[in-house]
């Protein structure tokens, strides 16, 4: 098929990863990818979507909701038709059942395995709705220090259109991050194999993730923008906690 025609197809295409719009330059390069290349620069962890899919994320970032949240699947399993009644497809996050702090250390093990940089990179993500204690944490970032801004693993992205959608709600922030060359970060663009029969292509992906709890450089004082926006500017450090 034309590239031309399977981008009129999917060029407003949207996943839990992705929101936006594919131009064509876009489209062919996904095209032009196959796994062996996609898996060459991410990790496995992030090729399963380990970070996305499960609860990971969200017991590194507040270990304290451990215990609840594994109770509430719990209760909803338990419940008739669990599966068929669209409830398990309401709880979207998987349960982990491994200790998180050495999953976390064997997926973060798996980025040193990645190529590294060649040449200086910008990256963008946006957050929204963080509790007012968050939000006067990075506002309150100064130049020069040294942070942890995740404990779980950061999604982010080369467009500044694509981060902007995720912080137009409460306590809306954009990391804007630099990434020297030599930084070792999980990069997956490509259009995902369909896992429905029938249907032509899969998810697509076009994110980069890196290690949870990563340190940075401070490279500016926060700034508000005029819509209210935190701006925060930090350099990568290829390191982490």
């Amino acid at each position: 098929m034309r590239i031309n025609s399977l981008h009129q197809d999917i060029q407003t295409y949207k996943t839990p990863n992705f929101k936006g719009k594919l131009n064509v330059k876009d489209l062919a390069l996904l095209l032009t990818k196959n796994i062996k290349d996609v898996k060459a620069k991410c990790t496995q962890g992030h090729f399963a979507n380990i970070f996305f899919k499960t609860n990971l994320n969200d017991i590194l970032r507040h270990p304290e909701a451990q215990v609840i949240d594994e109770l509430q699947y719990m209760a909803m399993s338990m419940m008739p038709n669990f599966t068929k009644s669209g409830i398990g497809q309401y709880y979207k996050k998987i349960p982990i059942k491994e200790n998180p702090n050495m999953l976390k250390q064997k997926l973060n093990e798996e980025f040193k395995l990645l190529p590294k940089l060649a040449k200086r990179q910008q990256y963008y993500r946006g957050i929204e709705n963080i509790s007012d204690a968050e939000y006067q944490i990075f506002k309150s970032y100064r130049k020069g220090e040294i942070v942890s801004p995740d404990k779980g693993y950061s999604y982010m992205t080369t467009s500044l259109e694509e981060a902007n959608l995720y912080n137009k709600g409460r306590n809306g922030i954009l990391f804007e991050m630099e990434f020297p060359e030599g930084s070792q970060i999980s990069e997956l663009q490509a259009i995902m194999p369909p896992k429905t029969p029938g249907f032509m292509f899969g998810e697509i992906k076009n994110e980069v993730v890196v290690p949870a709890g990563s340190l940075y450089e401070v490279t500016k004082n926060p700034r508000v923008d005029k819509d209210g926006i935190l701006h925060v500017y930090l350099k990568f450090l290829n390191k982490w906690e």
